[in-house]
């Protein structure tokens, strides 16, 4: 897993977090994080007062940061 992801964005795919995130929007990728099941991205989401981890399952990567 690439752990560079400045700049990056990723898109829902889920159904499991349907309150916070809508599905195929994309969001601010902040970081790759420990987890209570192992790794997960840390995505940034207006919907909730805090980003929070979430599994990796639950999105994809969409862009690439430029230059």
């Amino acid at each position: 897993m690439e752990r560079d992801v400045k700049g990056k964005k990723v898109r829902y795919i889920g159904d499991y977090y349907k309150v916070t995130f809508e599905k195929g929007k994309t969001y601010d990728l902040l970081g790759i994080e420990p987890a209570p099941w192992g790794e997960g991205y840390r995505v940034y989401s207006p919907n909730v007062e805090d980003d929070g981890v979430f599994p990796f399952s639950e999105f994809e990567i969409v862009e690439q940061p430029s230059g």
